[in-house]
């Protein structure tokens, strides 16, 4: 305490809620009763790391994600997500850029690294949900720039008409509802396949929030700010039809009968995205990366300060909405999610599968025997070896024992020769 009194001296006392969180600069210098040293040293180390490494400063608003994240008090492992690196990784998914690549992005590139000339067209495609008429409906892609991003649009507009809906918040009385939108991408999805307009897709969700002043009046004890959500999914599709306007047009009756199916008018206005058919491999590669990046909650942040927001209870609906009821959200429908050729659960039969859906990938390593792997060098680097058996967890041994394997003696041989079949 008594070197923090000495280093505080000429430091900011502001209360950390009373200032903007994604300033790093700020941060630091406010006293350390209000940014503790703990997160400060946090901080620091990621931004020693952000300066040497030319792929940390590239990722678009990290060094404002970690800021956020080390002033958090919500459910997110701050410290944890600064001090994450390769090796060493924080696993939380959701908000890391790190671990979304490690974990998710590249293993996704390496299983469709070479699928653009297996299947005849590739396009994206983004279901969502919007509570402005004037722009929900059909939105297709016409004209691209070189790296495959939107530049013109046709589209389809019929609810211009209609009035604005207050939209959706992650507060327990619309949460369920939130949950059921995540849904609808992979609903879109399945009917796209039966239907004949895909043979295989790669979805995932997402959520956009969107952080704006509360309505007057007020209720009391009540924060004047509120947050409206827009769970939404992006799509990666290949099809053995040209993608045009009147395929969009298929897509988007598809996409309507999922919402009169499910009764989703009363939430908001159905809005479809699809994209003209990809060019290369590399386009596929930067959808894939797209689809899977980690949730932008500074960009969130950011526009909340934007929109005219109390600063102070902007910190705390911030923290408490987006570390806590997002991670709880997408905990709630698992993603990403696999379909037709560009599903390789080795459970599908793969002979009873039409010619046109079988799978086109690179088949993953099987997960489960990845780790036994692991567990297996980790007990050969002791001296002397360790017990692998006190290593595995129940889960383990019984992928050991449905694979014929002994949990005392498999080796990562056993593990190779066993491959083709997990």
């Amino acid at each position: 305490m008594a070197l923090d009194r000495i280093a505080d001296r000429g430091r900011e006392n502001t209360p950390i809620d009373n200032v903007d969180r994604s300033n790093s600069t700020r941060l630091f210098n406010l006293k350390h009763f209000h940014f503790p040293r703990e997160w400060a040293e946090a901080l620091g180390s990621f931004m020693k790391r952000w300066k040497r490494s030319n792929w940390m400063r590239q990722q678009v608003g990290y060094r404002e994600k970690a800021a956020l994240a080390a002033s958090s008090r919500g459910k997110l492992d701050g410290p944890r997500l600064c001090y994450c690196r390769p090796g060493r990784l924080c696993g939380q998914v959701h908000y890391c850029p790190r671990c979304k690549l490690e974990k998710e992005i590249r293993p996704a590139l390496a299983e469709y690294a070479d699928v653009f000339c297996q299947a005849p067209f590739w396009f994206a495609a983004v279901p969502s949900i919007t509570y402005r008429p004037e722009e929900a409906g059909l939105h297709y892609i016409v004209r691209k720039d070189a790296q495959g991003r939107a530049k013109e649009y046709r589209h389809r507009l019929p609810f211009s008409r209609h009035q604005p809906l207050p939209g959706l918040t992650l507060d327990m009385a619309d949460f369920h509802s939130v949950e059921k939108l995540l849904r609808v991408p992979f609903e879109f999805a399945k009917r796209m396949e039966r239907r004949g307009l895909s043979d295989g897709a790669h979805v995932t969700r997402e959520i956009a929030l969107d952080f704006v002043p509360r309505p007057e009046p007020i209720p009391k004890y009540e924060w004047r700010v509120v947050e409206v959500v827009l769970p939404h999914g992006n799509g990666l599709f290949n099809t053995r039809r040209k993608p045009c306007w009147r395929f969009a047009l298929e897509c988007w009756q598809i996409f309507l009968e999922v919402w009169d199916d499910w009764g989703l008018m009363k939430y908001g206005y159905p809005d479809l995205m699809v994209g003209k058919p990809m060019v290369d491999q590399a386009e596929i590669n930067r959808w894939i990366g797209y689809e899977l990046k980690p949730l932008q909650f500074e960009k969130f942040y950011r526009s909340g300060i934007k929109n005219g927001c109390c600063l102070e209870h902007l910190n705390l609906q911030f923290d408490q909405t987006v570390f806590g009821g997002v991670k709880e959200a997408f905990n709630g429908v698992r993603s990403p999610r696999k379909y037709g050729n560009l599903n390789g659960d080795p459970r599908s039969n793969a002979h009873e599968v039409p010619p046109f859906r079988k799978y086109i990938g690179i088949k993953p390593p099987n997960r489960t025997a990845e780790r036994i792997r692991a567990k297996i060098r980790k007990s050969l680097k002791q001296s002397p070896p360790g017990d692998l058996f006190e290593k595995l967890s129940e889960g383990d041994l019984q992928f050991l024992i449905k694979h014929h394997l002994d949990g005392k003696t498999v080796t990562i041989e056993d593990l190779n020769r066993a491959e083709p079949e997990l």
